[in-house]
């Protein structure tokens, strides 16, 4: 399934749960990167989720468009 198509998204002055999810998101992408990539590597756990990515959702998240964790599983298909 395609990722969702959004366009641009007003701007908006992140709140608290903005910024909860955000590091939610950033733990959850040191965890998957541990998880896929054991042992050293060269890499950082933005190769599996830009920060760009992580933003997005965030910003999705606020706008109410992403309701579902299909509707992340739909985002974050490459």
């Amino acid at each position: 399934m395609a990722p969702a198509k959004h366009g641009h998204l007003r701007r908006y002055e992140r709140g608290e749960a903005e910024e909860r999810l955000r590091e939610e998101l950033v733990v959850m992408r040191r965890g998957l990167f541990k998880e896929k990539i054991p042992g050293r590597s060269f890499l950082s756990p933005q190769a599996l989720m830009p920060t760009t990515l992580l933003e997005r959702i965030v910003d999705l998240a606020h706008y109410g468009q992403l309701s579902t964790l299909d509707d992340v599983q739909r985002e974050l298909t490459w």
